[in-house]
């Protein structure tokens, strides 16, 4: 099996990154500057096991890592959210069940950009016409 992590760089600033992998994922690092996430700074260092090699995240990767924490906290906001209503018995077990296979943090996040409020996300999926699967629709 195959090994490669990559983690926040100890020097270098916030968007540095050190990749490291095993001679099974060495062709990674290259990879991940074809896929225009990362620049390698051409600094390697020795770890335990492998040879890391800095990079620095692009742009692009950087907007991809923020937008989904963004909607890794929405939905944890929402979650909690769900999950507070249960514990005041407003919202069935069920139901909740089902906002919280259905709402998606990136789904939550579209939804708060248009204005919605939370209570209002739980109250439009809520509405049995929108239950049918055409969540997908949103």
């Amino acid at each position: 099996m195959s090994a490669a992590t990559a983690a926040q760089a100890t020097k270098g600033g916030p968007h540095a990154a050190d990749v490291k992998a095993d001679s099974r994922a060495n062709h990674l690092p290259e990879a991940l500057v074809d896929a225009g996430l990362v620049k390698l700074s051409g600094e390697v260092f020795p770890t335990e096991h492998v040879t890391a090699r800095h990079a620095e995240l692009t742009p692009m990767a950087r907007n991809i890592y923020l937008r989904a924490r963004l909607d890794s906290y929405n939905g944890d906001i929402l979650h909690q959210t769900i999950d507070g209503m249960v514990s005041q018995q407003s919202l069935t077990p069920d139901d909740a069940g089902y906002l919280k296979a259905a709402l998606t943090g990136k789904t939550c996040t579209k939804l708060l950009r248009e204005r919605l409020s939370i209570a209002k996300i739980i109250e439009r999926h809520l509405n049995p016409s929108i239950k049918d699967g055409s969540l997908n629709d949103i």
